[in-house]
């Protein structure tokens, strides 16, 4: 990707873990130039603004709602100066191999991207050897589209719940 308008998918933190996380942030000393509204885990990048086709963001809109994704939750246990992590990582793998396969089957061009999950608190910043934390865990319910403005923050462009498509015994 090229530019400074990326669109990708991506997972939030609600508000109060946004908060929480705010906290760590401070008490680790990071800069908080990066307002807390704008944490997030990149589930899959898609091209930047400039790169699409006036119908780009709507094909996908359109594919997405047919999409069948399930909610789960992410631990990001592990914290390396610059970014939380998770370790435990095959239900965030499965849905976005999920999710690429249903992109592909539509004919969707995105780029290669395995990055494990994660949240970057301080852009900029070198990271270190991390360390185990106590967990920051983020219930995936919905999947977000966002165009993300270089300096100015995040633009919704779609978001889809996540259901099980099966019922629950256990909360």
């Amino acid at each position: 990707m090229t530019g400074d308008r990326p669109i990708y998918f991506m997972f939030k933190p609600d508000g109060l873990l946004a908060q929480a996380i705010e906290c760590f942030r401070y008490e680790q000393g990071l800069p908080t130039d990066y307002p807390h509204d704008r944490l997030h885990s990149t589930v899959l990048p898609l091209w930047d603004r400039s790169e699409m086709d006036a119908g780009g963001v709507q094909r996908v809109r359109t594919l997405i709602e047919r999409f069948c994704g399930e909610p789960f939750v992410i631990a990001f246990n592990r914290f390396n100066g610059a970014a939380l992590r998770a370790t435990a990582v095959r239900a965030f793998k499965a849905f976005r191999t999920d999710l690429q396969r249903h992109l592909r089957g539509a004919n969707i061009p995105f780029p290669d991207y395995s990055a494990d999950p994660h949240i970057s608190l301080a852009y900029g910043r070198p990271a270190r050897s991390s360390r185990v934390i106590t967990p920051f865990v983020l219930r995936a319910t919905h999947l977000l589209l966002i165009e993300s403005i270089h300096g100015r923050g995040h633009v919704e462009l779609g978001r889809w719940p996540l259901r099980p498509r099966q019922g629950q015994l256990f909360d």
